[in-house]
């Protein structure tokens, strides 16, 4: 028994382990409900700070784009630091599914001035390859809306 959302999700995720192995991910479904949505932000800082990577699922019947149609798949790239390589793997692994075979996997990064953009793109450009996955990169510099595609 918990008393709200928030308490049973952090609960959860700090009891969840196996013979001295804890889970570092905690998977959460987009809240249909608007009062579930308020809650989310703070779901997601309580698992920060017990260093938890979190991804959010969001999957609409009906709005997956049917057969022949452009599929892409977004990541937002900060840093291997930050689980950009778990954002990678499942990325590919989504598209391993049948109804996800052909979709496409767009990187996004933000820069903050050209050097870093230039640094981001290098650095993408070099590691998509070593993962052996087929994806786009996108750097944002500062003044621009979109970078190259490698």
């Amino acid at each position: 028994m918990v008393r709200d959302g928030i308490s049973g999700i952090t609960d959860v995720s700090q009891a969840n382990g196996i013979a001295g192995l804890d889970g570092n991910t905690i998977l959460l479904g987009w809240p249909a409900r608007i009062s579930r949505l308020v809650e989310l932000p703070r779901v997601v800082k309580r698992l920060e700070r017990l260093n938890k990577s979190v991804i959010i699922g969001r999957i609409q019947p009906g709005l997956i784009p049917p057969a022949g149609e452009e599929r892409v798949i977004h990541i937002w790239w900060s840093g291997m630091q930050h689980n950009g390589d778990l954002m990678l793997l499942l990325a590919h692994l989504i598209t391993r599914n049948p109804e996800w075979r052909d979709a496409r996997i767009r990187v996004l990064s933000v820069a903050s001035n050209e050097h870093m953009k230039a640094n981001t793109e290098r650095y993408l450009e070099w590691l998509i390859p070593e993962f052996r996955i087929s994806a786009a990169e996108t750097s944002p510099g500062p003044a621009t809306e979109s970078g190259s595609a490698g």
